[in-house]
């Protein structure tokens, strides 16, 4: 099962310090030797993890909300992916650097990354919504269909604010449970 399937994530598994994300967004640390084995690891943890709050958190979450972590991973993702698309522009006009099309598809590859990454919940929404109207805005662009830009934008914004909406309330019910 992967780390960040349950909200609890073990930071740098590698380095001197575990990091451990709660309920209340806190974090646990706990220093540790590196020549621990894993059954010596989670026998330090096990009483850091007994309050209810945390217990109850990973038994019902399976999305979290944003943090300013899986905002610089989406960040960056989306710039590569930009970067890639806007090298694909120069051999194909229709994704030039500038292109909403492309601005949109690295903006929903972006979301796709942080999902399985972060599991933040509104990408899992979000970005279907930017490859489409990417989809929409290259078909425009390639004159295959007419595309009214404005509707466009209008549904993609009121899409993204729904998204961030449902995660709000998401993240702040999940939270009232878990207290």
């Amino acid at each position: 099962m992967p780390a960040s399937a349950n909200c609890f994530s073990l930071v740098r598994p590698h380095a001197r310090r575990i990091s451990l994300l709660y309920a209340e967004r806190k974090a646990l640390n706990l220093d540790y030797t590196p020549g621990w084995s894993l059954s010596e690891l989670f026998s330090k943890l096990e009483p850091l993890t007994k309050s209810s709050a945390a217990t109850k958190m990973t038994e019902s979450v399976g999305a979290c909300c944003t943090s300013p972590a899986a905002i610089c991973y989406w960040f960056a993702a989306s710039l590569i992916a930009w970067g890639i698309l806007g090298v694909a522009g120069i051999y194909w006009h229709a994704l030039h650097w500038y292109a909403a099309s492309t601005i949109l598809f690295a903006a929903g590859f972006g979301c796709m990354a942080n999902w399985l990454k972060n599991r933040s919940f509104h990408c899992v929404m979000s970005g279907p919504l930017f490859l489409i109207a990417a989809i929409l805005f290259l078909l425009g662009s390639l004159g295959i269909a007419h595309v009214n830009v404005s509707l466009v934008w209008a549904l993609l914004f009121v899409g993204i604010c729904v998204a961030f909406c449902l995660e709000w309330r998401y993240a702040k019910r999940s939270a009232s449970q878990a207290s």
